[in-house]
C-alpha cells in the first residue's frame, strides 16, 4: 500500500502513516476514486485529504431494483362474488332496472 500512494506522489514518510492508520481497503477505495476525478491537480494531496477527512464515496454494489417485474399468479383469482358486488353498485347508483 506504501508503494501505491508513492507512486501517486505521496511522500513515504506521509504514506507509512496513512498506511498505519487506515485499512487496505479503505486506502484502495480512495485510490480507485481519486482516479475518477479528472479534474484534481494534485492526486497525491486529494488522497491524504481524503483519508484523513474520512470522505465518504459511493460503493458500486448492485441496488435494489425500483420495480417489481410482473409474476402472473399460480391460480386464478375467485371472482365468484363480483356479479353481487356489480348489481350491489348498481343498486346504489339507481341504474338496477
Amino acid at each position: 500500500m506504501v508503494n501505491s500512494l508513492q507512486e501517486m506522489g505521496v511522500k513515504p514518510a506521509i504514506a507509512r502513516n496513512l498506511v498505519k492508520k487506515h485499512s487496505k481497503e479503505r486506502i484502495r477505495t480512495v485510490i480507485n476514486a481519486s482516479r475518477k476525478q479528472s479534474d484534481v491537480a494534485n492526486k497525491a494531496g486529494w488522497v491524504v485529504r481524503a483519508l484523513s477527512l474520512s470522505w465518504q464515496f459511493e460503493s458500486k454494489t448492485e441496488e435494489a431494483p425500483r420495480y417489481k417485474a410482473f409474476q402472473r399468479p399460480i391460480q386464478a383469482p375467485d371472482r365468484s362474488g363480483y356479479k353481487e358486488g356489480i348489481a350491489m353498485i348498481k343498486a346504489r347508483l339507481g341504474i338496477l332496472k
